[in-house]
């Protein structure tokens, strides 16, 4: 059995995202941004076997044209929605040893996966695809997902420790929601023909509240031995969770606008939700720029949302035409479906009914006005015409 982990990983230039003129011409060189992945990668001492294209192929744009986080944190919300620079063909592949005193180190938990790991990133027109196969065959691994999570802890405290000029960048769920495994299946003399077509078969565990399991088994007949299956794996998921991952990165940049829209509406609810006399008259001038701002954000992101539900729609039909596909449609469809702060019409709803308010405000206000110079003006004519 072959256990593996699944998740979306680049080594970025240090210091592209501040703007730095080196780590930006690292990113826009594919000689040397690869030059300087090796062998940073080269400098741990327990990196071994490191193998790469003899090519990668860069898709460019103007940096100033990015909507970059520089947040750093876990949650995939907080991540990048691309990464520097943008790889559409190739691959980095390495093997690294972490003994379990480092893990405890790193992380500390009681998950036995092992201590030697097999690194293959993959780079496609959308988004990396990183696996991490578990290599000890000595133990009984059963959740191999926590790989992803060990070699990105170790590899990140290692690179910033030799100052690195790259340092590894994720985009997250990494992992991935689930443990993979590739188990061999004996294929029957009856069943030797209708295995030709489907030479591997996945099957898929859904738990709640925790990873699933998918499980795939490879039909003896079909392939030597599980080396040729897991490439046979991977070739047939790294369409599903490049796809997968940009879908996601889409939805993290809606997120970020949701937070404006979140500013917006938190302001908006203090001008209402208070007694102070001078608020309330901040309000009477203020609150509706605030609400028509809302309802123009809420608008947008609808719009933004909608158009890359059509997108995704469209190249999730594309990607499962083949009858054999399908392996985590489920999950590509679940994320694409998912909606963020602001995208329903409840925050538009508050908004409008705040802005209804307003106008009703203005309107009173007007007309006690109106009436407050009529009876000046009855007042002033009265006074006239009696003298």
């Amino acid at each position: 059995m072959v256990a593996f982990g699944v998740g979306c990983w680049l080594f970025e230039p240090a210091g592209v995202r501040l703007g730095e003129k080196s780590a930006q011409d690292l990113a826009l060189n594919p000689e040397l941004y690869l030059a300087s992945v090796t062998s940073s990668l080269a400098s741990i001492p327990s990196v071994s076997k490191i193998k790469t294209s003899t090519a990668l192929e860069f898709q460019y744009f103007p940096f100033e044209e990015r909507e970059d986080s520089e947040d750093d944190g876990e949650h995939w919300a907080l991540q990048s929605s691309t990464f520097i620079p943008q790889i559409s063909k190739g691959f980095i592949n390495f093997s690294v040893h972490i003994p379990v005193s480092v893990q405890k180190s790193l992380l500390e938990s009681n998950i036995d996966i092992g201590e030697n790991f097999r690194v293959q990133m993959k780079f496609r027109k959308d988004f990396p695809v990183t696996f991490i196969i578990c290599e000890d065959t000595d133990i009984e691994i059963t959740r191999p997902s926590h790989a992803m999570i060990i070699v990105r802890e170790f590899l990140r405290s290692e690179l910033k420790l030799r100052n690195s000029p790259v340092k590894l960048r994720v985009l997250g769920p990494s992992p991935f929601w689930a443990d993979f495994f590739v188990v061999p299946k004996r294929t029957s003399a009856q069943s030797f023909k209708a295995v030709e077509k489907k030479p591997i078969e996945y099957l898929v565990d859904k738990y709640p509240n925790t990873y699933s399991d998918i499980t795939c088994y490879w039909h003896t007949s079909q392939f030597s031995d599980s080396v040729q299956a897991v490439r046979t794996v991977f070739q047939q998921l790294t369409p599903e969770l490049s796809l997968y991952y940009a879908i996601v990165a889409k939805r993290s940049v809606r997120v970020r606008k949701s937070w404006k829209i979140n500013g917006l509406l938190d302001q908006l609810i203090d001008y209402y939700d208070t007694q102070k006399f001078l608020i309330k008259l901040a309000r009477f001038f203020k609150a509706g720029k605030f609400s028509r701002s809302l309802i123009l954000e809420v608008r947008l992101i609808q719009l933004l949302a909608n158009k890359q539900k059509l997108r995704f729609s469209r190249e999730l039909e594309d990607l499962y035409s083949d009858e054999n596909a399908g392996i985590l449609k489920e999950f590509l469809e679940s994320e694409i479906s998912e909606s963020v702060a602001g995208e329903d019409l409840g925050t538009e709803n508050l908004a409008q009914l705040f802005e209804s308010r307003r106008s009703s405000e203005v309107s009173l206000f007007m007309l006690i006005v109106a009436s407050l110079l009529g009876g000046l003006a009855g007042a002033v004519f009265n006074g006239l015409i009696t003298k």
